[in-house]
């Protein structure tokens, strides 16, 4: 009679069984770890973490810059789909109230009307209202005072980085690649991403005026934590500088920038 053992299924194969253990196992902690970071995602967001206090203008020279990149907020637009072009395709928790976004409105009318302190009584008064932008005023109010000395101009500006979500640093550079100590920059705007329904909401754009940079070459600048953008990039007097960043901005942490700004003499 012929032998069976060929026909025989090989039964209780030990490699094959600790094979597909080795895969069960792996699969399950992949997705362990998806949930934990998943958790960890969800209770950072209900507990955000709160302003780092001891961020100190005057010590300023031992902040980390984070690199600001850029990033794309909307679709590419489509035919059939309104309003093209602005349907954003990313989460944006930063968002204000409708007060907030009055009074800071006001604000900016208010740069028309000069420096004159006496008309901005009721500016100073609205610290309280405008919250969690209260840093913006704060920064603002050193450039509105009748005389402001560097003691008052370093007051207000501890006080605003201190209070604002995040700082971004604008670097003024040589054609050597020095920075620009001392500099006076002028007049910048910034503009920052809010999301209504799904579309992308531009309308927030805040002034700093009178910019001058510091003995690094830098501009500080308090900022809301959220996608902003430079809209007005000024040439200081005298000079033409060459912004090498457009469009949207993030940086992670509390500090960041982009490269720095290449200034050069104005060509006659």
């Amino acid at each position: 009679m012929a032998s069976t053992d060929a026909a025989t299924p090989n039964r209780d194969n030990p490699g094959l069984v600790s094979g597909k253990l080795v895969v069960i196992a792996s699969i399950a902690v992949f997705v362990l770890i998806g949930v934990a970071f998943w958790a960890a995602g969800k209770w950072f967001s209900a507990n955000p973490i709160e302003a780092d206090d001891t961020l100190d203008y005057a010590n300023r020279a031992e902040w980390v810059v984070m690199p600001a990149t850029t990033i794309l907020l909307t679709e590419p637009p489509r035919y059939m789909r309104g309003p093209y072009g602005s349907k954003i395709k990313k989460e944006l928790p930063f968002s204000i109230t409708d007060e907030t976004a009055a009074q800071l409105q006001r604000i900016q009318n208010e740069f028309d009307k000069g420096p004159n302190p006496a008309d901005h009584a009721a500016i100073w008064s609205s610290l309280d209202v405008l919250g969690e932008a209260g840093f913006y005023t704060r920064w603002i109010e050193f450039s509105w005072l009748t005389s402001p000395d560097e003691i008052d101009r370093e007051i207000h500006i501890t006080d605003a980085v201190r209070e604002a979500p995040a700082v971004f640093v604008l670097q003024y550079v040589g054609l050597d690649s020095e920075p620009l100590s001392q500099q006076p920059i002028g007049d910048i705007e910034l503009t920052f991403a809010r999301k209504a329904d799904d579309i992308l909401d531009d309308s927030l754009r805040l002034i700093y005026p009178d910019n001058k940079t510091d003995e690094f070459g830098r501009v500080y600048l308090p900022v809301f934590d959220t996608p902003l953008q430079v809209s007005v990039k000024p040439d200081p007097p005298g000079h033409e500088a060459e912004y090498p960043f457009s469009g949207w901005l993030i940086f992670p942490g509390k500090v960041g920038g982009p490269e720095p700004i290449v200034v050069r003499p104005k060509s006659e």
